[in-house]
């Protein structure tokens, strides 16, 4: 049977980087850098996470932003063709207009952008 050798990692050989390592961490311990790496890392760490999710709430303004425009210019097309290329109903109509013109949509619309324009 042949001998099977084992990876000098899996065998317990840390090698040098590690003792490097290991070195690195006990003068960072002792000359007080360690706190403010650690601290370093969460601002890191909580900016990645406010940048996550300022990309969400952009994405969904913009999905916002294209679904109303679409809305507009549907509503628009009913007022402005005839009769016989209208393809929504009177009450669909009628409750696309109480969607868009009211003050509940752009009252959320305002806020946000208000937020961050200011």
């Amino acid at each position: 049977m042949a001998e099977k050798k084992i990876p000098a990692a899996a065998a317990g050989d840390t090698g040098e980087e590690d003792a490097g390592k290991a070195d690195a961490e006990a003068e960072a311990i002792a000359s007080g850098k360690l706190k403010q790496q650690a601290e370093k890392n969460a601002h890191t760490r909580t900016q990645n996470f406010l940048d996550s999710l300022n990309w969400c709430v952009l994405s969904f303004l913009r999905l916002g932003f294209a679904i109303v425009s679409i809305a507009v210019i549907t509503w628009a097309w009913h007022f402005l063709t005839p009769t016989g290329w209208h393809y929504l109903t009177a009450a669909q109509l009628d409750k696309l207009q109480t969607v868009l013109f009211t003050g509940a949509f752009a009252s959320i619309l305002q806020a946000y952008a208000k937020k961050h324009m200011s």
